[in-house]
């Protein structure tokens, strides 16, 4: 498509629509238009031509999206540096999900009262009847204003409203939060909802969760401790990869599956408890744990990839439950039940062994 300009605006025709693509002017203030030589403004797709994002000038600050836009794609408002205010008229019904991703300066969404599909309550982004929380921004985690003295930053905590059910995917990674209080009236959790949250300490699950989604917490490198609700009964992969500063998690019996790396690079992981009903340990699921000493293995779990533990530097002892079917531990080592075979010797009992 040979795309045209109109102002500064570059934009291709569909179907006697236009579609925006991108904004290449410095101004502050955009209001995008709703029509180009008669024909209706219906789409913005800003992931399509050069860098995602609307604008890459870094001065943009404030997008009003016109009456008559339906869909807002992929990454539209995406990637920007400055961009602080975007608001979504009635029309638009079909947002996706990485419309704002890393847009860390975004600090308000602004819905009108009347789109059947979406609302905003003070600049975060829900569904119209505010059961899901889709999209928290980024620059609302933190604040260099009030007493806060100057080029100095202040992370701030958010609390969910009561009557929200669902986190969206990716609602909010990568921001900057401290502290998210969480109502009971939440049952579900999309993946990565809270990955890369660097300065996350602690954060409450309620009863009623039954899936820690995959990269749920991954990188939350500041997560000391969380108490899993027995309402859960799956930890997805890479669930808490990379949280380098969680010490210690209770797993309730509640939980059946530990999926593939659940816990690598949890470095100072020192202990954990593997419920019974878990059949399965699958690879790299404590992977580069270095801190993790001991581990307890219950009668239900009848296969373990031994990749689960590689990098495991002081893991002294593996114990299994007497009735476990298929392994038995041996002075901390991981055999074979029937043959006595030797499977694995943890790396802190081996090289105790080897300096002997």
């Amino acid at each position: 498509m040979k795309l045209k300009t109109y102002m500064d605006f570059k934009y291709g025709v569909v179907d006697n629509d236009v579609v925006i693509y991108k904004y290449t002017g410095n101004r502050e203030e955009v209001s995008i238009p709703d029509n180009i030589d008669g024909m209706p403004v219906t789409v913005i797709n800003a992931s399509l031509v050069g860098d995602a994002g609307l604008s890459s000038s870094g001065t943009l600050k404030s997008v009003v999206v016109p009456e008559g836009v339906r869909e807002i794609a992929i990454m539209s408002f995406g990637y920007s540096k400055s961009l602080e205010n975007v608001t979504i008229p009635a029309s638009v019904t079909k947002m996706d999900s990485s419309v704002f991703v890393r847009s860390m300066s975004l600090k308000s969404i602004n819905v009108d009262d009347s789109n059947p599909e979406f609302s905003s309550v003070d600049g975060v982004l829900f569904n119209k009847d505010k059961t899901e929380l889709i999209y928290f921004p980024r620059g609302k985690s933190y604040t260099t204003s009030g007493d806060i003295p100057e080029g100095r930053t202040e992370i701030l905590e958010y609390t969910i409203p009561d009557g929200v059910a669902s986190i969206g995917y990716n609602t909010f990674s990568d921001c900057f939060l401290k502290g998210v209080t969480i109502p009971d009236s939440v049952t579900d959790i999309g993946s990565r909802a809270f990955s890369g949250c660097c300065y996350l300490k602690n954060i409450n699950l309620p009863e009623g969760i039954t899936v820690i989604p995959y990269d749920t917490f991954k990188d939350c490198i500041s997560l000391t401790s969380i108490i899993i609700p027995k309402s859960v009964m799956k930890i997805d992969h890479s669930a808490f990869e990379g949280c380098t500063a969680l010490t210690d998690i209770a797993i309730p019996d509640s939980v059946t599956e530990i999926r593939f790396s659940a816990f690598t690079n949890c470095i100072s992981l020192a202990s954990v408890n593997i419920p019974n009903g878990i059949e399965s340990i699958e690879s790299n699921t404590f992977a580069n744990c270095v801190s993790l000493e001991c581990i307890s293995i219950p009668a239900t779990v009848t296969e373990i990839d031994l990749s689960a533990f590689a990098g495991c530097k002081s893991l002294g002892c593996i114990n299994v439950d007497e009735s476990n079917p298929v392994y038995a531990s041996v002075d901390g080592s991981l055999f074979q039940k029937y043959g006595n075979k030797l499977i694995y010797r943890p790396h802190a009992l081996f090289l105790k062994h080897l300096n002997k």
